[in-house]
């Protein structure tokens, strides 16, 4: 994803007449884009047990912000985040985000842009070792 969006899972809703809540157009575009772009790195198999991911939202650097300088600007970065899982969680990577016991999340601007998200299975201090 070469420019993050700045469209989030909270604030891409919207309530209808009927007190319905629903992605806006904007959100489920970005939703769309996301999926499709994060879809060919899906593992073969579902991840299980407890989970580590570190994401990465680097924006391009414009004005006077430059390459490096932290990203505290909107969408907030737990926002960012609920789009990402969200979007993980329905392709398959794993069965319910709640997995994810461990949650890396950098915003910077940085060269080159884009959305980087790495994640993988915790070890589990309880499993038998052979031997």
């Amino acid at each position: 994803m070469a420019k993050p969006p700045t469209v989030t899972g909270t604030n891409g809703k919207r309530v209808g007449p009927r007190g319905r809540v629903y992605d806006s157009d904007a959100l489920a575009q970005v939703r769309e884009s996301m999926t499709a772009l994060i879809a060919p790195h899906k593992p073969s198999q579902r991840l299980t047990g407890a989970l580590s991911m570190e994401v990465r939202w680097c924006y391009p650097p414009r004005g006077r912000h430059r390459a490096g300088e932290p990203y505290a600007l909107k969408p907030d970065i737990d926002n960012s985040c609920k789009l990402v899982l969200d979007c993980m969680q329905r392709l398959g990577f794993f069965a319910d985000d709640r997995q994810v016991a461990e949650l890396h999340v950098v915003q910077a601007f940085a060269e080159p842009s884009g959305l980087y998200v790495a994640v993988r299975e915790l070890p589990n201090p309880n499993a038998q070792v052979e031997g």
